[in-house]
């Protein structure tokens, strides 16, 4: 039986590739640096992923990559994570802090805050943005201020 490959997901895998290259000192940009990253996690670990998959995963011109989990979990346990769902844990706290904060986003296709909530099916980062909205606005009130906010 196959083991189950795990969708990567732009934002995550540059994360997962920062945080390589930060704990390497060296940037993942051709084969001969993803064969040094694969003696580095042979050393640490003695388990190692092919040059041929840190290639794919990092470095492939099309990306539609999905590795195995297993795969993932070598890859940050590399950068001190117990499993990948930690890191992604860790990541995406990391993440909505810095839309939050108004640190620009990795990925530059989100258009808008509410745009990139909805991609990441997290809403946590537009809360405290409604919050701020008192509750007694009539539909009427949320309707002008609507309009006055596209006409600006």
């Amino acid at each position: 039986m196959p083991r189950p490959a795990y969708p990567l997901s732009d934002y995550l895998l540059q994360g997962l590739k920062w945080m390589i290259e930060a704990q390497v000192n060296f940037r993942l940009v051709n084969k001969n640096a993803c064969e040094q990253l694969r003696l580095l996690m042979l050393r640490k670990s003695q388990t190692a992923v092919s040059t041929n998959t840190l290639y794919r995963i990092f470095l492939h011109p099309q990306n539609e990559n999905k590795p195995y989990l297993h795969t993932l979990d070598l890859l940050v346990q590399f950068i001190d994570f117990s499993d990948w769902n930690q890191f992604c844990d860790f990541y995406q706290e990391l993440y909505s802090f810095q839309v939050l904060s108004g640190i620009t986003a990795p990925h530059h296709a989100h258009k808008s805050l509410l745009r990139f909530c909805i991609y990441n099916k997290d809403f946590n980062s537009i809360y405290p943005f409604l919050e701020q909205f008192s509750e007694d606005l009539s539909d009427q009130k949320n309707t002008c201020w609507a309009r006055k906010s596209t006409i600006s």
